[in-house]
């Protein structure tokens, strides 16, 4: 929902900050993430890379969380803002299945205010939000 343009214009003249996931109603961001992301050729000597692993509930969880910064041009005219881009890989394994999910995202955060670690925490905070089934967004510093 808050994945728009004007959204993120407006919290930058305000001063604030925004981390964003790329969802189904802007399919092109999500579709340009992915092949950033995915480019065999791409040089991967600036990306921040985290892993961590989490185990409860009879399942174990991996999260990979990959940031970029030099593909910020490409989107900055069309995102006020734009400092980094991230990618989040999900490895699920329950009962021997394992299942994977990956979201991509971008933030006015540098990478000197949001490291992946931070970028990381800051996607699994909004997620514990979201799966609590909040009636009405909560907005949290940045």
């Amino acid at each position: 929902m808050h994945t728009q343009r004007h959204f993120c214009a407006r919290i930058k003249r305000y001063e604030g900050d925004y981390l964003l996931i790329a969802k189904g109603n802007q399919p092109s961001m999500r579709e340009d993430l992915e092949l950033f992301f995915e480019d065999e050729q791409a040089d991967r000597s600036c990306w921040q890379t985290a892993t961590s692993l989490d185990k409860g509930h009879g399942r174990m969880e991996k999260r990979i969380v990959t940031s970029r910064v030099e593909v910020r041009d490409w989107f900055a005219q069309l995102w006020s803002g734009i400092e980094q881009v991230f990618r989040i890989e999900r490895l699920v394994s329950k009962k021997g299945r394992t299942s994977r999910e990956v979201v991509y995202g971008i933030t006015s955060l540098t990478p000197q205010q949001a490291n992946v670690h931070r970028i990381a925490a800051l996607v699994r905070a909004y997620w514990a939000i979201e799966n609590r089934g909040a009636l009405a967004p909560r907005c949290h510093p940045v």
